[in-house]
């Protein structure tokens, strides 16, 4: 009926479901080297707490089963789980995540933390943060926050733990005031605080003097410059100002520009599952996945990976996806080989002799139930999953942009129900574990794969690979290679 502690004052104290705990049927518990007390479950896996939050491990981040028997923690500090299907080795994250304030919201919304004008008190304002983690599933995220008046005790408790990435709040009296929130990850380690200051006024400030002085000097000039060309030097001016500003913030937050390129959907094919996903290594890289529809029955899926890292790799990618775009858009032909062939005859001449561009691109054909596919020197061969079986797909060729008249060999695969391929870049297979031991090199891929049945979504073999792929590194901060997957599902 859940977990109770006992302390020296005579009382017990109760954790059930409904406080945090994953499940009320208590296997084992185990209090770690850093005072965390995890807690084993018969049904839901385990459950981690710090005194101030709780947080649940389960088969969607790796655990083997969610029927948890013990615990134990060796002298490496790797926790051990048993389970009723096996065991499972972990070892928790230190590495504190990151958290940001995306927008501050009033009648208007303001993104530069930096420039938040005065506010009047009494109306609504709106905190709306977020965080970067690939290793946190959504739903498990959390976040605590606290809003302290400057002029009062700066001790003030957090909020309570939980999953809101918006906060709203009505300022009653005047001041100072600063906004923290913190991220939780699913290894219970907290971001430094992300703050924004702000300055609160009563609402008869705008009525001052200097505020109607001030308007009416702005409707002065405004009747003064009221011409048609004037107003449209005006409209140019704010525009290149919006362009420059939104420039900056992409340069602050340059994995949107990499990201910007990826599908924000999955497409709708009749009788398929198809997902993707690209996990960055940095703040942006090269590889970029996209969906192409060539006609009412064909789609075109690409999966590259651009050399060069860091913003160099960012610009040919998004040079690499417009190209992709215009091929085949611009052929008469449907044919994966023509396609590739031209975006190497516009690369070759466009990038630097040291750059170069693999890709494997192919068309899905939904009526014919086949995937035609050409390889760029793609080190990451597609794979095919069939009735338990795991196949590589073994394809060659040259890689774009570094010689032209380049013919691409076309390799076919006739699909079947239940069928699962699956395209990703050299970032799976090159994941190196602390020993130096290549993903590939192991058998955690295929093992992973075979259990893949003819009813597992796309989405959760995608996110079933890129985990266990990461969880194999090392260190997920020395990780200097993006990982990028795309699943076809025949249903």
């Amino acid at each position: 009926s859940g977990l109770s502690v006992y302390n020296n004052d005579t009382n017990f104290i109760n954790y059930t479901n409904k406080d945090g705990l994953g499940s009320d049927l208590v296997s084992d518990i185990l209090l770690d080297s850093e005072n965390l007390l995890w807690v084993a479950t018969q049904d839901f896996g385990v459950s981690i707490y710090d005194g101030n939050s709780w947080s649940v491990f389960d088969t969607r981040d790796g655990l083997i089963s969610n029927r948890v028997r013990c615990i134990y923690q060796d002298r490496s500090n790797y926790l051990w789980f048993g389970t009723d299907s096996g065991l499972t080795r972990y070892r928790k994250k230190t590495r504190k995540p990151p958290v940001r304030i995306l927008a501050v919201q009033t009648d208007q919304t303001y993104t530069n933390m930096e420039k938040i004008p005065a506010l009047a008190f009494g109306e609504r304002v709106t905190f709306k943060f977020d965080t970067t983690d690939f290793r946190t599933l959504p739903e498990k995220r959390q976040y605590r926050y606290r809003l302290m008046h400057l002029q009062e005790d700066s001790n003030l408790v957090w909020s309570t733990p939980n999953r809101t990435t918006t906060v709203d709040h009505k300022f009653k009296s005047k001041g100072q005031y600063t906004f923290e929130v913190q991220y939780i990850d699913r290894d219970l380690n907290y971001s430094e605080p992300a703050s924004v200051k702000l300055t609160i006024n009563p609402p008869y400030f705008y009525q001052t003097m200097g505020f109607l002085i001030g308007v009416g000097v702005i409707f002065a000039i405004g009747l003064i410059s009221g011409t048609v060309q004037t107003l449209k030097m005006m409209e140019q001016r704010r525009r290149i100002r919006e362009y420059q500003q939104l420039a900056v913030e992409e340069l602050e937050e340059a994995q949107g520009i990499q990201m910007s390129l990826m599908p924000q959907s999955d497409p709708d094919v009749p009788g398929f599952d198809i997902t993707g996903i690209c996990v960055t290594a940095s703040e942006v890289g090269g590889d970029f996945f996209d969906y192409i529809k060539i006609n009412q029955n064909e789609l075109g899926l690409a999966v590259a990976d651009v050399s060069g890292k860091q913003m160099q790799g960012a610009m040919n990618a998004v040079m690499t996806n417009g190209i992709l775009q215009l091929a085949a858009q611009e052929l008469e032909t449907d044919g994966p080989s023509e396609i590739m062939a031209k975006m190497n005859t516009i690369l070759t001449r466009r990038m630097k002799n040291d750059t170069n561009v693999t890709m494997i691109f192919g068309i899905l054909n939904s009526e014919q139930k086949t995937f035609n596919f050409c390889n760029a020197a793609h080190h990451a061969h597609p794979i095919l999953c069939r009735d338990g079986q795991v196949e590589t797909i073994t394809s060659s060729g040259f890689p774009l942009g570094m010689k032209p008249d380049i013919t691409y060999p076309l390799y076919q695969v006739q699909l079947q129900k239940g069928d699962a391929i699956i395209l990703m870049s050299d970032g799976i297979i090159e994941s190196i574990d602390e020993d130096g031991v290549m993903y590939a090199e192991t058998n955690k891929m295929e093992k992973l794969l075979q259990g893949v049945t003819t009813d597992t979504p796309a989405s959760e073999i995608r996110d079933r690979l890129v985990n266990d792929a990461i969880q194999h590194g090392a260190d997920e901060d020395l990780r200097d290679d993006d990982i990028t997957v795309i699943v076809i599902r025949m249903v």
